[in-house]
């Protein structure tokens, strides 16, 4: 496939506007006057860079390698895969390569958050995902009191999401409200068993309209 950028220089008067594209790995993708062509699954960068004063600017692009399946989000922005049940083991449940000269390995023996997902071929890494299971922010493929700790702390101030990684501040907001707070704790001291019957890709206004699951805890 093919995807377009647009590059801006600023400001409007600068008399040269002329902008130089480059790739850091054409054999993953290519780019010609901001258009970028998929070649190969793997992740590149793609560069722009102003003709008069080599100001630069760049976009990281990922040619996908997998596609979801049983319910499975794959977010290839973030390099992220959500939607997975709780204490699953099998990733390949979850996730299809786009070629049979592929493979998926996982490197933890449960599906919890922080987990990686490799996609080999050739017996060569070509991209890397990291797995988000809602309310398990430590990892172990569960949500429960042992995470409303952390959530807590999240919740509180006393970490941030730079310490802790996207992985578990999206893990965090079990509620999918957008916000990490005191809610988020209590669903997960009050309800973490309940929560493993929750649609975990839904959003909370669609889960209000088709959960009964989550209206019964509400």
């Amino acid at each position: 496939e093919t995807a377009n950028l647009t590059a801006v220089i600023t400001p409007d008067t600068a008399e040269n506007k002329n902008v130089i594209w480059s790739s850091s790995d054409t054999d993953i993708a290519t780019v010609a006057d901001g258009v970028v062509t998929a070649k190969t699954p793997g992740v590149a960068m793609i560069i722009v860079q102003s003709e008069d004063g080599g100001y630069k600017d760049f976009c990281v692009v990922r040619v996908a390698s997998l596609t979801p399946a049983n319910g499975a989000v794959v977010d290839n922005e973030n390099g992220l895969i959500y939607g997975i049940s709780s204490n699953s083991a099998d990733i390949n449940s979850y996730v299809n390569t786009v070629d049979d000269t592929m493979t998926v390995e996982c490197d933890s023996a449960v599906l919890g958050t922080g987990s990686v997902v490799n996609i080999i071929k050739d017996d060569v890494i070509v991209d890397s995902y990291k797995i988000v299971l809602f309310g398990d922010v430590n990892g172990d493929g569960w949500y429960d009191g042992q995470d409303a700790i952390t959530v807590s702390c999240l919740a509180n101030g006393m970490l941030t999401r730079e310490q802790v990684g996207e992985a578990v501040w999206m893990a965090a907001d079990c509620n999918h409200d957008g916000v990490i707070d005191q809610l988020d704790v209590d669903l997960l001291n009050q309800a973490g068993v309940l929560l493993s019957s929750v649609d975990q890709t839904k959003p909370t206004e669609v889960l209000l309209e088709t959960s009964a699951e989550y209206n019964e805890y509400l």
